[in-house]
């Protein structure tokens, strides 16, 4: 006779009592896979539930330049809060690849600053630079922006708008119509 899961008890041999113990096992944990997801983050713990409810705050000013005036939208709503003489984090690209030149020329109109980095694969650098030389510098042909310089933190609501998805996504399921109208 053939051993398999549904013999009787009195005829169980060695194999089958693991099979069923293996069974009640792995029940056991889908059971418990299944509750905490249900339940979520109270069945892991008060810090758990701290951890997934820490997100960061979503950005009230978007970090783009709606209105191309160089500036981004973020940097420009703390230069109006600003003092002439108060320096800001910020990053300034080049519109041109050539950065040692582009800084002199930058530090010949706006004054003297100290770089904090020169990016390689970007033409641009990372410095504190005051209200006024932000403004004169957003003014010069050969800068292409200046951001504020702050920690950015990747978050799926803003992520497919800013990095152009959702427009993607668009422009596919219209092209999928279009083929498949043809």
């Amino acid at each position: 006779m053939k051993a398999g899961p549904h013999r009787h008890a009195k005829n169980a041999g060695k194999g089958e009592s693991t099979v069923k113990r293996s069974a009640l096992g792995y029940g056991s944990l889908v059971l418990l896979f299944g509750a905490s997801l249900l339940l979520g983050p109270a069945a892991w713990g008060a810090e758990a539930k701290k951890a997934v409810e820490a997100k960061p705050q979503a950005a009230t000013v978007a970090i783009a330049d709606h209105n191309k005036n160089k500036l981004f939208d973020n940097l420009e709503q703390r230069l109006q809060a600003a003092r002439d003489d108060e320096r800001l984090p910020v990053i300034v690209l080049f519109g041109e690849a050539d950065t040692a030149r582009h800084l002199e020329e930058l530090k010949r109109h706006v004054g003297p600053f100290s770089v904090k980095h020169a990016y390689g694969a970007l033409s641009g650098f990372a410095a504190e630079l005051t209200k006024r030389q932000i403004e004169l510098a957003a003014k010069l042909p050969f800068i292409k922006q200046i951001e504020y310089d702050e920690p950015v933190y990747a978050a799926m609501q803003t992520a497919s708008s800013w990095y152009g998805t959702t427009k993607r996504a668009r422009t596919s399921a219209w092209t999928a119509t279009v083929t498949a109208t043809r």
